[in-house]
């Protein structure tokens, strides 16, 4: 039986690249930038939630959610764009991290948004 997991376990799980944190949809066949920050959107907006009734779903996996998005900005060199925005300001919030931001660009996210404003980075 194969096990899937999610967000690449970083250095210590046997990827090539420091720090790892690659979100394994980027690894599926003909998978692209946008694909990996579209999956983003959910797990952001689930590990925040869980986070909030209690759960540390921010920590586990050592901060995977946190590790996928500097994966996407420094390794990959693909910040988000489009619906995307949004995710910026809301890891900015719950990791203490400084990913560039745009209020400007904010847009409609699919199951989030207006994350500049909620977030008091406006």
């Amino acid at each position: 039986m194969r096990k899937f997991i999610g967000i690449d376990p970083g250095a210590n799980g046997g990827m090539a690249w420091v720090g790892g944190g690659c979100l394994m949809t980027f690894k599926l066949k003909g998978a692209t930038e946008r694909d990996v920050w579209e999956a983003m959107q959910g797990a952001t907006v689930q590990a925040v939630v869980l986070n909030r009734a209690g759960f540390p779903a921010l920590a586990a996996s050592s901060q995977a959610i946190k590790r996928a998005a500097v994966w996407m900005y420094t390794v990959n060199g693909f910040p988000p764009d489009g619906d995307d925005t949004w995710i910026p300001f809301l890891l900015n919030k719950v990791y203490g991290t400084s990913f560039a931001t745009d209020s400007g660009t904010v847009g409609l996210g699919k199951n989030m948004s207006f994350t500049d404003w909620m977030t008091g980075a406006r």
